[in-house]
C-alpha cells in the first residue's frame, strides 16, 4: 500500500535503497517490475531514492518495468522527474483515485436506489392486480349469486319475461 510506503519513507532510519540479497533489487525494482505506478511515484517523491541502482541482472528500475511490459512506469522513470514533482503528481494520482472511488460508489447506490424503486414499482404493481382480481371475483360470486337467486325464485319473473302464450288473458 502506497500508504504505508509513505509512512516508512518518512522514517529517518529507513533505508529505501536497501538491496534484496537474492535479487539485488530495491523497492523502486520491483514496484516497477510489478507495475505499480503510485509506489514508484511515491519512491520518486523521496530524495534518498537512488534510481540508478542496478539488480543482479544489470538492470535499473526502467528496465525492469520494460521488460514486464509495464510501460507507463517505463515512462515516469524515463521522464527523470525530480522528487517536488514527483510527490505533487502522487497527490494529484491520490485524489483523481479518491474521486473515482468517490464516484463508483455514487454510481453503485444510485444503480441500487433504482433496483429497489423498481423492486417496490413491481411489489406495488403485484398488490394492485391481486387487489383487482380479488374485486373482479367479488364482483363475479355477485353475479353469479343473483343469478342463482333469479332462477330459484319464480316469483322475481316479471310479467315482460314470460313467452306470449303463457301471458295471463282478462276474462
Amino acid at each position: 500500500r502506497v500508504a504505508t510506503l509513505e509512512v516508512l519513507l518518512k522514517c529517518p532510519r529507513v533505508n529505501p535503497n536497501l538491496i534484496c540479497p537474492a535479487n539485488k533489487s530495491s523497492a523502486l525494482h520491483l514496484a516497477a517490475a510489478n507495475g505499480k505506478g503510485q509506489a514508484v511515484m511515491c519512491l520518486l517523491a523521496n530524495e534518498k531514492v537512488n534510481r540508478d541502482l542496478k539488480n543482479i541482472n544489470g538492470h535499473q528500475a526502467m528496465q525492469c518495468a520494460q521488460g514486464k511490459g509495464h510501460f507507463k512506469v517505463e515512462s515516469l522513470l524515463k521522464q527523470k522527474i525530480p522528487p517536488e514533482k514527483a510527490a505533487q503528481m502522487l497527490k494529484q494520482q491520490q485524489r483523481n483515485t479518491d474521486l473515482s472511488r468517490k464516484k463508483a460508489a455514487a454510481r453503485e447506490k444510485r444503480e441500487q436506489m433504482e433496483k429497489n424503486k423498481s423492486q417496490k414499482n413491481k411489489e406495488k404493481i403485484e398488490e394492485e392486480f391481486k387487489l383487482l382480481g380479488s374485486m373482479a371475483a367479488d364482483i363475479e360470486n355477485d353475479l353469479n349469486a343473483e343469478n342463482r337467486d333469479n332462477d330459484e325464485d319464480p316469483e322475481s319473473i316479471g310479467i315482460g319475461d314470460l313467452p306470449p302464450m303463457m301471458s295471463p288473458t282478462k276474462a
